[in-house]
């Protein structure tokens, strides 16, 4: 392996990452950001930004998931260590605290309504877990649980973020450990008679 070769490709990366965020800052638009902007800015060749991206939208979702697998570890060590389930999310929140700038734009972006880093955290969990262990009477009302939990997690960070993050990581798990640990008999629900 060629790691002298290998560390200068990790340091163009991050060139050219942190010429996207410059670039992002003064136009407010992923689409109005162009490769040649972020090029004279990481001060690279356009055929060294294509070795490493197809275009910024590429950038953007490589970048994702590069910290969608470092979070994932993080979570399950942190939750494994603790035995405690709000352990991980407080250490979802903490890493989405520090990366604040990168998720603020990934979360503009319509076409990402459910971070996938909440989806990956949801299925190493529902893997570790039987879904009667959850509560749920069936695989179908877990999959109903597991669209309105993402679409919730993805919601509460989106909000956290646009309110400059100023709930701590703790307080934030504490915010989500509510709203499962809230008394389930407040809605009862009447069904209409068919």
């Amino acid at each position: 392996m060629n790691t002298k070769g290998n560390a200068k490709a990790q340091q163009t990366t991050r060139r050219i990452i942190q010429a996207f965020y410059q670039v992002y800052r003064e136009k407010g638009q992923v689409s109005k950001v162009t490769v040649r902007e972020i090029c004279q800015l990481a001060q690279i060749n356009r055929t060294s930004f294509y070795l490493h991206f197809q275009d910024v939208f590429d950038l953007l979702e490589k970048v994702e998931k590069t910290m969608e697998v470092t979070m994932t570890e993080t979570f399950l060590r942190e939750m494994k260590a603790e035995q405690d389930l709000g352990a991980g999310f407080e250490a979802l929140f903490r890493f989405v605290g520090e990366h604040r700038e990168f998720y603020a734009i990934y979360l503009a972006e319509a076409a990402h309504p459910v971070l996938n880093i909440a989806r990956e955290l949801y299925q190493a969990q529902r893997q570790a877990v039987h879904f009667t262990q959850f509560g749920y009477v069936s695989k179908e009302e877990l999959e109903y649980h597991e669209a309105f939990f993402l679409s919730g997690l993805t919601a509460m960070l989106r909000r956290w973020l646009l309110t400059g993050c100023r709930e701590s990581p703790g307080e934030m798990a504490e915010i989500l450990g509510r709203e499962y640990t809230a008394d389930r008999r407040h809605f009862q629900w009447r069904r209409s008679e068919p």
